[in-house]
């Protein structure tokens, strides 16, 4: 009777340790192959080439999620007041397009330039630097 009492007890106790790590494993596993967001820009900077200083240009950044999880652009940052940046509200899932758009104002600026700025996703935890080019002529300016 003791013996019995103590395979049943035995077994008891490896089905549920059995169970448990099975359970872990999976998981573990789900983690390893849960692919964190990205994104992949065509092109990180445009040129925009000559432009004459006052001209508004407009260029839209195509991108596609390449990672596992949607994409939320938040916000789009640049010190320079010449760029309006805007960008699609909605989620981007794996595997589909986005279009980041840019309003280059040149009102102002002259010679060779180059604006930065940055976009944030999901949380701030996905980021990235784009920029634009332009040679602007100004009349205002005497080039020599």
């Amino acid at each position: 009777m003791k013996v019995s009492f103590i395979l049943l007890i035995t077994l008891i106790f490896s089905a549920c340790s059995g169970g448990g790590e099975q359970q872990s494993g999976t998981s573990v596993n789900n983690q390893k192959n849960a692919t964190p967001a990205a994104f992949d820009f065509v092109e990180e900077i445009h040129n925009f080439g000559e432009l004459i200083a006052g001209e508004k240009v407009i260029y839209s950044f195509p991108f596609t999620n390449t990672g596992g999880s949607d994409i939320k652009i938040e916000k789009a940052e640049s010190e320079c007041v010449c760029l309006e940046i805007s960008f699609d509200q909605k989620a981007i899932k794996p595997g589909e397009k986005g279009l980041l758009r840019v309003v280059y104002d040149t009102s102002g600026l002259f010679g060779t330039q180059f604006q930065m700025f940055r976009i944030s996703a999901n949380n701030g935890t996905l980021t990235k630097e784009l920029a634009v080019t332009a040679d602007v002529r100004n009349e205002n300016i005497i080039y020599q």
